[in-house]
């Protein structure tokens, strides 16, 4: 029996793409968001995108574009299963 092409999984490079670029669009809007809490709370905004002076400025987007990756790979890859 063939698989239909509904019931192929994508493969995993396409969903690796298409992760970062939905990984990327989202970081904006939450990144806006938590910027604006950090005002509220009179948290230091290099301090939190650092995680408290643990990383240097780059590395700590790094880490928080990373940590978003993880979200927008499981919601790529049921989006693109349908």
């Amino acid at each position: 029996m063939t698989e239909g092409p509904q019931e192929r999984a994508p493969p995993v490079w396409q969903v690796g793409v298409m992760s970062a670029i939905v990984a990327t669009l989202a970081f904006v809007p939450v990144g806006v968001f938590l910027t604006g809490v950090c005002f509220l709370l009179d948290i230091s905004l290099r301090s939190f995108l650092t995680f408290g002076g643990t990383f240097s400025e780059p590395v700590g987007l790094l880490a928080w574009w990373a940590a978003s990756l993880v979200p927008a790979a499981v919601y790529t890859a049921m989006c693109m299963r349908s």
